[in-house]
């Protein structure tokens, strides 16, 4: 009766087992699904990234000329910057002409705490021609009103450029901003991406 009542036991811890084996599988997987579902990509670490055209449309955003152009240039082609002496097409980004700004709130209480992005001049500036070529652009990432990035000078054939930021922890929002003096400053924010 005791080695009974010893199997009974032994049974039952090992399908009270099997079930919370099979629970954390399944919650896993509907995480996963969940997260191709929002567009993120889990990494190893898990870290969690996420183009920003595929998280949200902008909070707000401010252009003194043209409008907004999501994943393409200004005419309607892909995206594309200059780098080597090359154009190189980026799939995902912003196109916007100077002075513009680009506001998302709520990204650092949301747990994003990076933004990468490549910038430069939009190849549809420099097919401008002869006007394209006095493009002269200035870019910052800005958190709650303070920079985080600055890069001044950027030119028609001025190579693109990577950056990656720190987004504050807790941060409100942050805002894309280009300022331009030549009035030919259309600029791409290339492959912005959040990570978290």
């Amino acid at each position: 009766m005791r080695k009974r009542a010893e199997f009974v036991l032994i049974s039952l811890i090992l399908i009270l087992l099997a079930f919370v084996i099979l629970t954390a599988c399944k919650t896993k997987v509907d995480s996963d699904d969940q997260n191709k579902e929002n567009g993120e990509t889990t990494v190893q670490g898990e870290e969690c990234e996420i183009y920003l055209d595929e998280f949200a449309a902008p909070s707000g955003t401010y252009l003194e000329y043209g409008s907004l152009a999501t994943n393409q240039g200004s005419d309607g082609n892909p995206l594309s910057l200059y780098v080597d002496g090359d154009e190189k097409e980026l799939g995902h980004g912003f196109f916007a002409h100077a002075y513009s700004v680009i506001v998302y709130d709520d990204l650092g209480t949301r747990g994003f705490n990076r933004f990468s992005a490549y910038v430069g001049i939009d190849k549809a500036i420099r097919d401008n021609d002869p006007w394209g070529a006095y493009a002269n652009a200035t870019v910052r990432v800005l958190a709650d009103g303070t920079e985080l990035y600055k890069k001044s000078g950027i030119g028609w054939k001025t190579d693109m450029t990577y950056l990656c930021v720190e987004i504050p922890d807790g941060a409100n929002y942050i805002k894309l901003e280009i300022t331009d003096n030549s009035g030919q400053g259309g600029v791409g924010w290339g492959d912005c991406t959040l990570y978290r």
